[in-house]
């Protein structure tokens, strides 16, 4: 299958401060369509959800790093972005993260 076809992460944004821990993806769907995913939970236990609908890869990644970097400026911080040279499936993602924890707890 060719990698325009895959569904999967394709980019990441992190936030992470004491105040704020904010991670969005931008992600395809099928059919190649681009969709933005992602999670906010705040320090006092509010968590919000976002999602968009299907849309073009260009416009959707510029929006997420548009939110991602104006709620980096409010916290005082910067945004981690991961952008990976092929789509990856969430739980290789999610497995991945974990082995990194795992070697940095290690450390």
């Amino acid at each position: 299958m060719p990698d325009t076809d895959r569904e999967g992460i394709e980019e990441v944004f992190v936030i992470k401060t004491e105040e704020i821990d904010f991670f969005g993806a931008l992600v395809r769907e099928k059919g190649g369509k681009s969709a933005v995913s992602g999670r906010v939970w705040f320090r006092g236990g509010t968590r919000w959800y976002f999602a968009s609908r299907g849309g073009e890869r260009g416009d959707l990644r510029e929006r997420l790093a548009g939110l991602s970097e104006n709620v980096a400026s409010l916290y005082g911080t910067h945004v981690f972005c991961l952008k990976f040279s092929r789509t990856m499936d969430y739980r290789g993602f999610i497995r991945r993260l974990r082995e990194a924890k795992q070697a940095m707890a290690r450390a």
